[in-house]
């Protein structure tokens, strides 16, 4: 179709959200209306300006710039800045990249004034569920999930959401334990969303890991404009989580260095930008996670002691997917419906060979594995056969002619040695409590902690796992 160029400008150009398109090296291509609308610029002064200049922000800092530079996108980012008039706008924007032949050719956002989406949702609800509706939980804080879209029959997830729904309203830390895959940001999503005052503000998520060193603490903490090269006057993420909750991924990734300041934001309430004197309140609600055990991490130094003390208030340990069979059925079929909508494969099922195999799988990439697995097969199968076993990735076809025994990780082993350690050390000492902390060289309080978590009484040496 040679008028193939027109219509989808003509498309760009009639929806409601703002498009932007850059170049790898951060120069403007294209920018509709609403976008101009939204921050109060035109398109015919912004197309072939740099980002960098548009904006007034370093470089480095252009979400443009980090999916160039990655090749991964940035999915639905919470964004407040200013616009030209200084005007303060309140977005949600995905970033996403263009590849072809492996390269990073282009690079695009679709931006969401959030009023917009508000009052959206606020004529939508009304008009189908009358005027008594509760508008707190919608995608207008950032987040997609609650505990009632957990998926599970398992009784370990169920106890701990059980748990979690307990101190979801409060306001202390909260830990959360889990491998690469499990969900870690649905549960913390999801007790974000059940503490009645928080989830009506931003949840905001960081993975330490995703961000160069030099940047992680002014991104975390805002900067001024010349505390060092290139810096600008610019928020950090505490402060755009105003009210809400900033969730750390793999917080034992961040700098020790850097800990230790966060240490001090928590312990004080306050913070500072760098380069900035005044002293900043913290008002949001601090939500972290490791995909290592936290012991493991205080113990090899990846995350300092106190700062760990700090963070687990309270703890969740999400189990691997490999230790709840029960939910690998249930999820498989959710998965499958979702890609059967998205890909209008409407006839497809699973074979019984197919759900056995899945079944004898490992699952090392746990639930986000599993997705993959099921969005793999489905895109393989004709719409009139059932999805079979050659429908498999080739990793787990090996594992369907003989039955595989679950592998424990080193963190099972851990978890194990510890166990047992500690049960040797309290019969030695007749279950002297304060003598059997002295003698492992912890507090009574930490031994007691500990106990409760790995399920040690006097009578048992070791718990489930």
């Amino acid at each position: 179709m040679k008028d193939w160029e027109y219509c989808f400008k003509t498309i760009l150009s009639t929806i409601a959200e703002g498009v932007m398109l850059a170049s790898p090296d951060g120069q403007v291509l294209y920018y509709n209306k609403q976008m101009g609308a939204l921050e109060g610029l035109q398109p015919k002064d912004v197309i072939h300006q740099r980002i960098s200049d548009i904006y007034n922000i370093d470089e480095d800092y252009s979400e443009h710039h980090i999916v160039a530079k990655t090749g991964n996108p940035i999915i639905d980012r919470y964004q407040v800045y200013q616009s030209i008039d200084k005007t303060r706008i309140s977005s949600v924007a995905s970033t996403y990249p263009i590849i072809k032949d492996g390269e990073v050719i282009a690079t695009f956002s679709v931006s969401r004034d959030v009023k917009q989406v508000v009052d959206l949702l606020n004529r939508t609800q009304k008009q189908e569920k009358g005027p008594f509706v509760d508008l707190s939980i919608s995608s207008h804080n950032n987040t997609r999930y609650r505990f009632e879209d957990i998926i599970t029959n398992d009784d370990s997830m169920l106890e701990l959401i059980k748990k979690a729904k307990k101190f979801a309203p409060f306001d202390g830390c909260v830990l959360i334990y889990g491998e690469t895959g499990v969900g870690k940001e649905l549960i913390a999503q999801s007790i974000h969303n059940h503490n009645p005052v928080r989830k009506s503000q931003p949840f905001i998520a960081l993975n330490c890991s995703a961000i160069p060193e030099p940047l992680l603490e002014s991104i975390l903490f805002g900067s001024l404009k010349g505390a060092y090269t290139g810096s600008e006057t610019r928020e950090g993420l505490i402060e755009t989580a105003g009210s809400g909750t900033l969730f750390l991924d793999e917080i034992n990734t961040m700098p020790l260095s850097l800990q230790a300041k966060l240490l001090r934001m928590i312990q004080e309430g306050q913070y500072r930008r760098i380069g900035d004197s005044t002293l900043r309140d913290m008002n949001c609600r601090i939500l972290s996670a490791t995909n290592e055990s936290p012991e493991l991490c205080v113990s090899n130094k990846s995350l300092r002691a106190d700062l760990y003390y700090r963070l687990a208030v309270h703890t969740l340990s999400i189990p691997p997917l490999r230790n709840r069979l029960s939910d690998i059925r249930p999820l498989a079929e959710h998965f499958l419906e979702a890609f059967k909508n998205k890909y209008g494969l409407f006839d497809l099922e699973f074979s019984n060979d197919f759900m056995k195999a899945l079944l004898k799988h490992s699952y090392p990439g746990n639930v986000r594995e599993l997705e993959n697995i099921i969005e793999s097969a489905a895109t393989q199968v004709d719409s009139t056969q059932k999805i079979d076993v050659n429908h498999l990735p080739d990793r787990v076809k090996e594992n369907t002619h003989a039955p595989s025994p679950i592998q424990k990780t080193l963190n099972d082993h851990l978890r194990m040695a510890e166990i047992e350690i500690i049960h040797k050390t309290l019969k030695d000492h007749d279950f002297n409590i304060s003598k059997s902390a002295e003698a492992l060289g912890i507090a009574r309080q930490n031994l007691q902690y500990r106990m409760k978590k790995l399920g040690i009484t006097k009578s048992k040496s070791h718990s489930n796992w």
